[in-house]
């Protein structure tokens, strides 16, 4: 005959990331109150007890589902504001489910071998602050990130997110742009990544030869046409 139930455990969809035992259990016979006391606590000591569930990361208000669907809501979304009203959160918990996921993926990340990595400068915010960012083009992912756009902020980041020298080693390539920073931090990059070819973002440089294109057209324009020479007339 059984005298004592097990306490019913409570799986919040949004409330916590821990389970507190109900205290809605049924005195055995022998007048025990199931192992808990009148003030919700645990028979010993008269403390709650919280344990931890497979549902939700410790001290988290969502399960790991809900946080999974905010992040897929998230990267659909134009902003954080946006994806925070559509979920009904507010914004500092919409940014603890950000911090969680990428704590998560950096717990699951290995060091692997990038043939090819790109650095490149990236602004945000309205005063236009600068981060430098390392990226993987095969996977089609930042792999690593650090304030400033620099040579000292680039300086260091290769190192730190490939911090195995053999495996520094095996970089074939390192794609940058040819802005002023990118041109001052190569020297630092190909001191950090010895077999790595500095290779140029494609736009830049189709960039640089449209503007030398332009100002090669408007010197002969403007040449012949002293000289009533229409021939670039109607060339653009």
């Amino acid at each position: 005959m059984i005298t004592r139930r097990v306490p019913r455990l409570r799986y919040p969809a949004k409330d916590s990331g821990t389970v507190k035992a109900d205290t809605g259990t049924e005195p055995d016979h022998g007048g025990n109150n199931g192992g808990v006391d009148a003030g919700g606590g645990t028979a010993t000591g008269g403390r709650t007890m919280l344990v931890k569930v497979p549902c939700a990361e410790p001290h988290s208000r969502f399960t790991a589902l809900f946080e999974r669907f905010a992040v897929e809501v998230m990267g659909a979304c134009r902003t954080l504001t946006e994806a925070a009203q559509l979920l009904r959160i507010s914004w500092d918990r919409a940014q603890r489910i950000i911090e969680r996921a990428v704590a998560r993926g950096l717990a699951r990340r290995q060091e692997v071998v990038i043939p090819h990595i790109g650095i490149d400068g990236k602004s945000f915010g309205k005063e236009h602050d600068y981060i430098t960012v390392v990226l993987d083009p095969a996977r089609e992912c930042m792999h690593d990130l650090g304030p400033g756009r620099t040579a000292e902020a680039t300086a260091g980041l290769p190192e730190r997110c490939l911090p195995d020298p053999e495996i520094r080693l095996r970089v074939s390539a390192a794609i940058m742009d040819m802005s002023a920073a990118s041109a001052a931090s190569a020297a630092s990059v190909r001191q950090t990544l010895p077999s790595a070819a500095i290779v140029y973002d494609r736009l830049h440089v189709s960039k640089l030869l449209s503007t030398a294109v332009d100002r090669v057209w408007r010197a002969e324009h403007k040449r012949l046409s002293a000289r009533r020479d229409s021939t670039l007339e109607n060339i653009t």
